[in-house]
């Protein structure tokens, strides 16, 4: 399994991954299925090239050569590009268990060091245990901020963090 940034052309693929994630998990994610899937296919191809060809941001895909057995988003963050935001982790049923949302994370972590980020967050929706176990498993800690998952939910996601240690091993 290779864990790689989406490509350019790669937008049906990603579309489909990402309704699998809405559907299989609706509440780990601010973006509904409806919203999700009213979106034309072009919109998505449009996407997936435009941050293939980004420098600031990127979709990881586990990738088992016959389609993506996970994704998740990475972006620096908008006001301080020491910061990476990291989002959208889905790991299909069959995957789960096997360390791959693992090393989607530290795939993540890759990303925002070879860009001088000093620090990954992350949001997760607190009734998600087993997200939660694995982001605590891989050294995220609470920050203390919260909100609601969407506007009118009663989910609320928590925001957690990780310092990044460079390849000399300082945080």
């Amino acid at each position: 399994m290779e864990i790689r940034e989406l490509r350019s052309g790669e937008g049906e693929a990603f579309r489909e991954t990402r309704l699998r994630a809405l559907r299989e998990a609706p509440d780990a994610y601010q973006q509904t299925f409806e919203e999700a899937a009213a979106r034309p296919l072009d919109d998505w191809i449009r996407a997936a090239d435009q941050t293939a060809a980004a420098d600031d941001r990127a979709t990881l895909v586990a990738d088992d050569g016959t389609g993506f057995a996970g994704m998740a988003y990475v972006s620096l963050d908008r006001e301080d590009h020491s910061i990476v935001q990291f989002g959208g982790m889905w790991v299909e049923p069959a995957g789960r268990g096997h360390g791959l949302a693992a090393r989607i994370l530290r795939a993540a972590e890759q990303w925002g060091i070879e860009r001088d980020a000093r620090e990954i967050r992350l949001w997760v929706t607190g009734t998600n245990g087993v997200a939660l176990g694995v982001y605590e498993r891989e050294g995220f800690t609470p920050t203390g901020n919260e909100e609601p998952l969407r506007p009118g939910s009663e989910l609320t996601t928590h925001e957690l963090g990780k310092s990044l240690a460079n390849p000399d091993g300082d945080a």
